[in-house]
C-alpha cells in the first residue's frame, strides 16, 4: 500500500477523503477518517486518467492549491481529476434527487 493524502482540493466530493493506492494492482482508493465503519470506496473509474494510465504506483504529492498527484517508479507525475463523465453523473444525480423531493408531497397538499 502506498500512502497518500487527506484531499482539501478543489473538487468538492473528494474533500476530506484520504486518497492512497496499491503499488501492485494500481488501484486507487479513498476512505472517510469519520467514517466509523472504515468504508473503502475505489476511484479508479471517478478519476483520470484512470487505471491503466500509470504503473507502479510509488507515491504521492500534493501542491499549494490542494490538488492530488501519483508519481511513479519510471518518473511520470499524474494530476488526480475527477473524469468529467463522473461529475456530470454525480451532478445529474443531485438535480434528479433535488426533481423527486418536489414532486413527493404529504397526502392533502399540492
Amino acid at each position: 500500500m502506498i500512502g497518500g493524502y487527506l484531499y482539501r482540493g478543489p473538487v468538492t466530493w473528494l474533500q476530506g477523503l484520504y486518497v492512497f493506492a496499491d503499488f501492485i494492482s494500481d488501484h486507487v482508493w479513498a476512505f472517510d477518517p469519520a467514517d466509523p465503519a472504515g468504508t473503502i470506496v475505489l476511484l479508479d473509474d471517478a478519476l483520470t486518467p484512470g487505471i491503466g494510465a500509470i504503473d507502479n504506483i510509488a507515491g504521492f504529492g500534493e501542491d499549494a492549491a490542494g490538488h492530488l498527484y501519483m508519481t511513479s517508479l519510471n518518473g511520470s507525475v499524474v494530476l488526480l481529476v475527477p473524469e468529467p463523465a463522473t461529475v456530470l453523473m454525480w451532478l445529474a444525480g443531485l438535480a434528479g434527487l433535488g426533481a423527486w423531493r418536489r414532486r413527493v408531497r404529504a397526502p392533502g397538499c399540492r
